[in-house]
Formats: structure tokens, C-alpha cells, sequence
């Protein structure tokens, strides 16, 4: 059975979505709070699988309470509680698995329970196999096949996670790189929704990768998953020059710095990643100069490479 809190601060509707819940027989109501700071204080003790969270709400929103209880646990499962109409929701639809609309219609309610049970039932059984590639054309796939990312800033935010992994970012610098042409307080609302659905799209795999939020800081937390950009960054990183004096292996890092980051999809930001590469990259060759013992072959392969990152 599917454990679920309910944070609602209308007691009429918080009793009634309890109702509706518990009637279902798949769903087991183990918090109903009116308020979001008990909900956050007593979550450890039950850990549910779902929440239930009005948008709108005194001392926290939910937007901000569903952030702080996924940091606890990125598989939670999201569904908001709103008296906005349905155009203005669909900005919460993405980053949530549903939502329900007050006053509370009992057909719609329908649909949603049967989406959660369906999302949590297929979540026990898939074994996704994610893949990223961030050189060339940007390509998130599970299975080999494409993530439907939704919106487009979701993809890109997510990019921005990848190139800064295991790296706290403010959430000012990242707004201020993704959503500088809006209001502070609109980018701030903005952000946390793309970041849900982020992690949304992540949640399968919090075991490999996962983002954390921290003294009003982002970070992506990977820890045993590669991807062709940290390959690379360890490469480079490295101190012996041995793993790294020959030609296929010098080759492959330029074709990839060549082909650039996440080239196709023309970040702003990305340029100076860009250009960190290059200069890790140039710094790396001239100390393999350096060395007598180098075979000439490689030598010269890797002066013409230095003369081509010069130009570029």
C-alpha cells in the first residue's frame, strides 16, 4: 500500500482529500497536517512515498516544502493542491506527477490516483540504464532512448548541473546564468520548479546521482556515474603524464574538445567551460613536451595540436 502525507491548511479540504484517499484502498494517509513545518518535522518517522502539498500555504509554500522533503528523498513522489485555474497550473504540472484542482472534483481525483499507482508500480520494476553524452549534440537516453525533457530549461539546467558536478551553486549565479532576464523573485520560483523536474527525471538513479539543495545552494552529488565530460575532467586532472603520452588517447580528448560542449544546443554559459577544457588541455600537452624520453611521433603530433588550440 502507497503511504502518502496530506499538507493542506484548510481543514474542509485537507479532511476531504483524506477521505478520497483512504477510500481508494491503494493508498494509506499516514500525515494529514495542516501545517508544513509538522509535515517537514515529523516526514523522517514515516517516510512516505507521496505527498499531497497545497501550493499556497502560511510560514513555507509547497513548492518549497516538496524541494526540501526531496532532498531528503529524490524518488518522492509530488502532487500539488491549488485553487488556480487550469492554465496557470500547467507551469506546476511539469515538475510534479500531478496535481488537483479546488474545489476538489472526485472524477479527477480518479485519474490522478491511477497515474501515481501506475508511476510508483512501474518505478519498483525498471531498471533504467541512463546514458549522457555532453560533446557534440547534448543526449540524455534511458534505454537508448531520449528523455522527454518537456521544457527546454529543464534540459538545459540540467547541462549546467552536469558541467558544474560536486560543485555547490548558488542559486543567485544559477539564475543569473539561465533566468537573468527576469525578476529575482519570479527566477527564484522559476528555478524550483525546473529543478523538480530535474530531479524527477533523476529519481531512478538517486544511488548514482542526485541533486542536493544546501545554504541556499544547488549541487549535483554524483557518485558512481560516468559521463564523457567527467571522463575527460579525470583525465586531464590526473598527474601522471604516462596515461596520457599517446596518440589515441590525446587524439580522442581533442576530437572531444573539438567538438565542443553541448555544442548543439548553444548555451551562453558553456563557453568558458570551453575554454577551461582548452587551457587543462594545453597545460597538459606542454608538460608532456617536456618530457626527453616522448617518442618523435608524438612529439610533433602534439606541437601541431598546441599550434591549432593557439589559433583557435
Amino acid at each position: 500500500m502507497i503511504k502518502a502525507f496530506i499538507i493542506e491548511d484548510e481543514e474542509y479540504t485537507l479532511l476531504e482529500i483524506t477521505e478520497i484517499l483512504q477510500d481508494t484502498g491503494s493508498i494509506r494517509v499516514c500525515g494529514a497536517y495542516q501545517s508544513p513545518i509538522e509535515a517537514l518535522e515529523k516526514y523522517e518517522n514515516q517516510r512516505p512515498q507521496v505527498i499531497f502539498v497545497d501550493i499556497e500555504m502560511p510560514d513555507m509554500d509547497g513548492l518549497t516544502l516538496a524541494e526540501l522533503l526531496m532532498n531528503k528523498n529524490p524518488l518522492l513522489k509530488v502532487v500539488f493542491i491549488t485553487a488556480y485555474n487550469h492554465y496557470a497550473v500547467q507551469a506546476f504540472d511539469i515538475n510534479a506527477l500531478d496535481y488537483i484542482l479546488k474545489p476538489i472534483d472526485p472524477e479527477r481525483c480518479e485519474i490522478m490516483i491511477k497515474r501515481l499507482v501506475k508511476a510508483i508500480e512501474l518505478e519498483s520494476t525498471t531498471h533504467s540504464s541512463l546514458e549522457v553524452k555532453c560533446f557534440g549534440d547534448f543526449e540524455v537516453n534511458v534505454y537508448n532512448i531520449p528523455v522527454k525533457w518537456e521544457r527546454s530549461k529543464a534540459e538545459e539546467l540540467f547541462a549546467y548541473f552536469l558541467a558544474n558536478y560536486n560543485k555547490k551553486i548558488h542559486k543567485e549565479v544559477i539564475i543569473e546564468n539561465l533566468w537573468s532576464d527576469y525578476k529575482l523573485s519570479k527566477a527564484l520560483r522559476i528555478l524550483q520548479t525546473t529543478v523538480h523536474k530535474v530531479r524527477s527525471v533523476l529519481a531512478p538513479y538517486n544511488e548514482q546521482l542526485y541533486i542536493k539543495f544546501q545554504d541556499n545552494s544547488y549541487i549535483l552529488i554524483i557518485k558512481d556515474f560516468m559521463f564523457d565530460y567527467k571522463i575527460l575532467m579525470n583525465l586531464l586532472a590526473r598527474e601522471d603524464a604516462v596515461s596520457f603520452a599517446n596518440i589515441p588517447n590525446i587524439m580522442d580528448t581533442y576530437e572531444s574538445i573539438k567538438k565542443g560542449l553541448f555544442s548543439d544546443k548553444g548555451y551562453l554559459w558553456s563557453y568558458e567551460f570551453e575554454v577551461k577544457l582548452k587551457k587543462l588541455f594545453y597545460k597538459k600537452l606542454k608538460v608532456l613536451l617536456m618530457d626527453q624520453t616522448m617518442e618523435k611521433e608524438v612529439a610533433e603530433y602534439i606541437k601541431n595540436i598546441i599550434d591549432e588550440i593557439n589559433v583557435c
